[in-house]
């Protein structure tokens, strides 16, 4: 194993127990780094496969705080809404539509980060933002920040939060891993670093774990901001 397998090993690490954290965001920070150290395909292909595994193993883990009804209506908008998105990005141009999708979610995660007594959309809102979570899913796979927003204001405890997002995307991470599979990808240098990963990725559940249980409830909304900043900026730049 090389010094650029050993580097991208830590970076899953530190990114995977932040993910076990929230819910979300472990792939977003792992794919930059990744790409630089591993090339474009591979690191997607195994920050997804992995991804798939610590969703699922949250999921499990956590059920008992997950809430059963936002889970089945944000599956059935989502995946209404990407199979809508995938068919619209085929007929309509809409390239400018992804980066101001980028800098919405930065102001307004930056606004409800910075003046969080400032006033929520109102309820008859939320299902749009839901719905136009699954269509931006459906046309760039990068729904998931809009996703978050909409959890936000509808799962209010941590770890409901959590177990929610968690079991979304155990859902719907397989569906698109089904969708784009390239056998090639299964080769002999990826299942190596994969298998590397499964005891990191327990281990870093454990941390995570450990951590979402002392964090409060503010700074766990604080850090979910920071996080949505930061998946606003990676959809831009």
């Amino acid at each position: 194993m090389g010094v650029n397998e050993i580097l991208f090993l830590i970076i899953f690490f530190v990114t995977n127990a932040i993910m076990t954290i929230t819910g979300f965001a472990g792939t977003m920070l792992a794919m930059p780094a990744s790409i630089l150290l591993l090339g474009v395909e591979d690191a997607r292909f195994i920050l997804n496969v992995t991804a798939i595994m610590t969703c699922v193993f949250i999921g499990i883990q956590q059920w008992k705080y997950a809430n059963k009804k936002e889970l089945a209506k944000i599956l059935l908008v989502m995946l209404i809404g990407m199979a809508f998105g995938t068919v619209l990005y085929r007929v309509i141009p809409l390239d400018f539509l992804l980066p101001a999708y980028g800098i919405v979610i930065i102001i307004v995660s930056l606004q409800r980060l910075l003046f969080p007594q400032a006033a929520q959309l109102p309820k008859w809102a939320y299902l749009p933002v839901l719905i136009a979570a699954g269509i931006i899913h459906g046309m760039f796979v990068s729904g998931g920040a809009l996703l978050v927003m909409y959890a936000t204001l509808v799962l209010l405890d941590k770890s409901e939060f959590r177990a929610t997002i968690a079991a979304t995307w155990a859902v719907l991470d397989p569906t698109f891993f089904v969708l784009n599979f390239d056998i090639a990808l299964w080769n002999a240098e990826n299942m190596m670093l994969i298998g590397a990963c499964i005891p990191l990725l327990v281990l870093s559940v454990w941390l995570g774990n450990w951590m979402h249980k002392r964090i409060g409830q503010d700074w766990f909304m604080k850090l979910t901001y920071v996080l949505l900043v930061a998946s606003g900026l990676s959809i831009i730049l």
